[in-house]
C-alpha cells in the first residue's frame, strides 16, 4: 500500500491559491480531471476533510493526498525539461523591471517578446523568463509559487506589464482589472491626422482566430469593445493618441482604430484593403515600424488609492521611461504640423 503525501502549506504566498493547481505543482504526473476524480473519490482530503475542486488555500492547511500508483500516471513533459528545450532570449530581464516588491512586478516588456509559453516557438517567455529571475533571486521553499502575469500585451507591442508574485496578489490584481480599478493607458502613432482632440470609441468585436473584425451591429458572438482617445499631437501625415483601454479585447486597440480608418504605424495586419490602395508602399517601408514592431505602447498603469495601499505601492501611477519608448524616437526626428 502507497504511504499517504502531506503537503504543508506553511508560506504565506500561497494563500488564496486553487487546492488544484497547488496539487499540479507538487506532483506533474496529477493531470487536472486525475485531480478532479481524486477529489469525488475521497482520496484527496484538506485538514483531513472532503475538500473541493476550487478550494483557496489558507495557511497551516494540510493537504492528505492517497498517491496513484506509477503504472497508472500519464507520461508527461516537465515544466524543467520543457525549459531546457528552447533558447534563452540575451536580454537581461533586469533591465526592464520598471518596479518590484514582495507582491508584485511591472516589467516593460519589448515589442517581439511573448508573455507566456508557447510550444511552436523556440525562445523564453516573459512569463518563462520572471519564474526563473525570482527562482534565482529568492530562496527556494518546499513549493514555490510561479510567478504570472495577470494581463496579456500583443507580441508586436512594448510596454507595461503587470506579474503577480503571490496567489493572494494575482487574485487582487485579477479582481481588480475585471472591477476596472488599475486603469490601463497606451499610446500609437496611427496614419492620418485624427480629427477630433477626443473621442470615444464603442464598437462591436468578433475573434476570427486569426485577427478580430469590427462589427456595426452586434451579434450573439461579438463583444463589445470601448476606448477613449485623446489626440495629443499631429505629426506630419500622423496623429499621436493617447488611449485608455476600456474593456480589454484581443487587439482591441488595432482593430478599433484601424476599423476608424486610422491604423496604427507598422500594423500591416489590420491595414485594409482601400488604405494600401491609397498609401504609397515607399511611404510604409521608411518608416522604422514593421509588422514586428509596431507603434504601439502600453504606457502607464494608473492604479487607485485602495489599491495602491493593499499592494504597498510607493505612486499611484507607473509610465514608460522616454529611453524605452519607441515612439518617441519618431517624434523627435519628425516635424510637428
Amino acid at each position: 500500500m502507497l504511504s499517504v503525501i502531506e503537503l504543508r502549506v506553511d508560506d504565506s504566498r500561497w494563500e488564496n491559491y486553487n487546492l488544484w493547481k497547488y496539487i499540479k505543482l507538487a506532483l506533474p504526473h496529477y493531470t487536472k480531471l486525475l485531480i478532479i476524480k481524486e477529489l469525488r473519490l475521497k482520496k484527496i482530503l484538506v485538514n483531513n476533510e472532503t475538500s473541493y475542486f476550487q478550494y483557496k488555500l489558507k495557511t497551516g492547511d494540510v493537504i492528505s493526498i492517497i498517491p496513484v500508483p506509477e503504472e497508472e500516471r500519464p507520461k508527461t513533459l516537465s515544466y524543467s525539461k520543457s525549459l531546457k528545450s528552447k533558447v534563452p532570449e540575451p536580454n537581461s530581464l533586469q533591465e526592464q523591471i520598471v518596479f518590484e516588491n514582495s507582491q508584485l512586478i511591472i516589467l516593460s516588456k519589448r515589442a517581439g517578446q511573448i508573455v507566456q509559453p508557447s510550444s511552436k516557438l523556440s525562445c523564453y517567455s516573459l512569463e518563462e523568463l520572471l519564474q526563473l529571475y525570482l527562482k534565482g533571486k529568492e530562496n527556494s521553499v518546499h513549493l514555490e509559487y510561479k510567478a504570472k502575469f495577470v494581463h496579456r500585451i500583443d507580441k508586436p507591442v512594448s510596454g507595461l506589464l503587470i506579474g503577480a508574485k503571490t496567489a493572494n496578489s494575482h487574485n487582487i490584481l485579477s479582481e481588480a482589472l475585471k472591477n476596472r480599478e488599475i486603469k490601463k493607458i497606451y499610446r500609437a502613432l496611427v496614419f492620418g491626422n485624427f480629427p477630433q482632440e477626443t473621442q470615444r470609441l464603442r464598437n462591436w468585436i468578433i475573434d476570427t482566430h486569426s485577427k478580430v473584425k469590427v462589427l456595426k451591429e452586434p451579434t450573439n458572438e461579438a463583444k463589445l469593445s470601448i476606448l477613449e482617445v485623446k489626440k495629443l499631437k499631429k505629426i506630419f501625415k500622423y496623429s499621436y493618441l493617447e488611449i485608455n483601454l476600456i474593456t480589454g479585447r484581443k487587439n482591441q486597440i488595432r482593430a478599433q482604430l484601424a476599423y476608424l480608418g486610422f491604423p496604427i504605424l507598422g500594423d500591416r495586419k489590420y491595414y485594409s484593403e482601400s488604405f494600401k490602395a491609397t498609401t504609397k508602399p515607399q511611404e510604409i517601408k521608411r518608416l522604422p515600424f514593421n509588422s514586428k514592431e509596431i507603434a504601439l505602447v502600453s504606457y502607464q498603469l494608473i492604479f487607485n488609492d485602495s489599491l495602491t495601499k493593499s499592494l504597498e505601492l510607493p505612486s499611484c501611477s507607473f509610465a514608460v521611461l522616454s529611453k524605452a519608448n519607441p515612439l518617441l524616437k519618431f517624434l523627435k526626428s519628425s516635424k510637428s504640423s
